[in-house]
Parts: structure tokens; sequence; C-alpha cells
């Protein structure tokens, strides 16, 4: 697993790595994915210079489905 390969072998190790936040976003992007049947060739990341951005983009004939995935302690 990708999380042993940089060093996380514990939940500490874990919380304080950089890339926790991608690991974790791609974790929860694939059931997602999955559930939905999309193909590869219709998911996209979505971002606009404003900084507006979605990490996942499903396009699914004539519909868009948007989603963001966040770690965190507060979610609102």
């Amino acid at each position: 697993m990708v999380c042993n390969e940089l060093g996380m072998r514990d939940l500490v190790g874990l919380a304080s790595h950089p890339v926790v936040g991608a690991s974790r976003e791609s974790f929860a992007m694939n059931p997602v994915i999955r559930k939905l049947g999309a193909s590869e060739r219709h998911c996209f990341f979505w971002a606009v210079h404003s900084s507006a951005e979605l990490d996942l983009l499903i396009e699914d004939g004539t519909q868009l489905l948007g989603f963001e995935f966040k770690r965190t302690l507060s979610p609102n």
C-alpha cells in the first residue's frame, strides 16, 4: 500500500504526512466512480484560475456530476 511505502506506519505518521489529503481523496473517490459505473474517459478533475475546483467531475450523458472530497475533523 502507498501509505506504508511513504513511511505512514501509524495514525500519527499518516496524519502528519503531506500527501494524506490527496491519498484520502483517492480512497473516497474510487468507490463513487465504481458505484456510478463511470468509465475512466468520463472522469475529470476540474479547476479554474480563481481557485474553484472539483476533485471529480463525471460526464454522464447530458448531465455533469461534481464531487469535492475533503479530509477534515470538523465537516460542514
